[in-house]
């Protein structure tokens, strides 16, 4: 999970001053001015005819998600207007659990916190077993597969495809978690989605391995990996040659679950609700 992953390495997980609407720097959804001048055309179910003109999310200047951001905008100012005017004495809020806002109660005793927790236990445990049934034991792909991958050689008419057979050398298998089948927008991908990546061994050279058309090819496999690593005009895998089928290690389908505990103190259910990750999870955690 990104924002875990990024905790751990001292990356922080939030950008520096960034409204949580429109991206832009300098304040916060509390006084983003947008909201209202989005809201002036959303409220009567229009959309600005220069779309780039409003400073928001660049994905709600899809068609797609412009019925997510009428409901965010939405949300938002109401939020605006219900806060006190300036100047006013701000009342402290009482005390209430940060995770599902009942006032009786905080995080350390949340029922429904722990609940969601055995959910993405469940639900990585599912994931993971699921991984290592098709990629590992039905594809053979793991650390000791033969592969063939292609590379572009050159620009326009007079490139060339290469191939070349490689060894895979590491696959980051501690890091392949349920959010690497994650499906959300732009701004939910950049915070929850996990990359599979793989290494391997061309022509003496190790490498990282553009795993995006393979993907893209086998349908199955898209079910389970979503967020695919490899970069730009690199090897693509292409077939696997010689597989490589280790066992199902003993903790492995059990263990990350130090970034469940991670998830429940940074987010409340109703962000995790809002982000659509509480129904991936419930996805992931009913399947048998």
């Amino acid at each position: 999970m990104k924002i875990f992953e990024n905790s751990k390495s001292g990356n922080s997980y939030r950008r520096t001053s960034a409204c949580g609407y429109c991206r832009k720097s300098g304040h916060t959804r509390r006084d983003c001015p947008h909201a209202k001048e989005d809201w002036v055309y959303l409220s009567v179910r229009k959309i600005p005819v220069d779309v780039t003109r409003i400073a928001t999310n660049h994905w709600f200047k899809q068609p797609k998600y412009w019925g997510e951001w009428y409901t965010k905008c939405g949300n938002l100012v109401a939020y605006q207007s219900s806060l006190p005017k300036k100047g006013t004495k701000r009342v402290r809020s009482a005390p209430k659990c940060g995770f599902c806002g009942d006032p009786s109660h905080n995080r350390r005793n949340c029922d429904e916190m722990q609940k969601f927790l055995k959910l993405c236990k469940k639900a990585n445990e599912n994931y993971r077993k699921a991984v290592h049934k098709y990629v590992v034991k039905e594809l053979g792909l793991d650390i000791g597969a033969a592969i063939e991958v292609t590379e572009r050689d050159g620009w326009g008419a007079n490139a060339k495809t290469l191939t070349h057979i490689g060894l895979i050398t590491h696959i980051n298998w501690d890091t392949v978690n349920v959010f690497t089948a994650f499906s959300g927008n732009w701004d939910t991908n950049e915070k929850y989605g996990q990359r599979f990546t793989i290494n391997a061994l061309i022509d003496g050279t190790e490498q990282q391995i553009s795993i995006d058309q393979f993907v893209k090819d086998d349908f199955k496999l898209q079910r389970v990996v979503v967020h695919k690593g490899g970069r730009y005009n690199s090897c693509q895998l292409s077939k696997i040659i010689g597989k490589s089928e280790a066992p199902l290690p003993d903790d492995w389908t059990t263990s990350y679950g130090e970034a469940w505990d991670f998830l429940v103190r940074k987010r409340s259910i109703h962000k995790l609700d809002e982000d659509r990750v509480s129904r991936h999870i419930e996805d992931w955690a009913n399947r048998t």
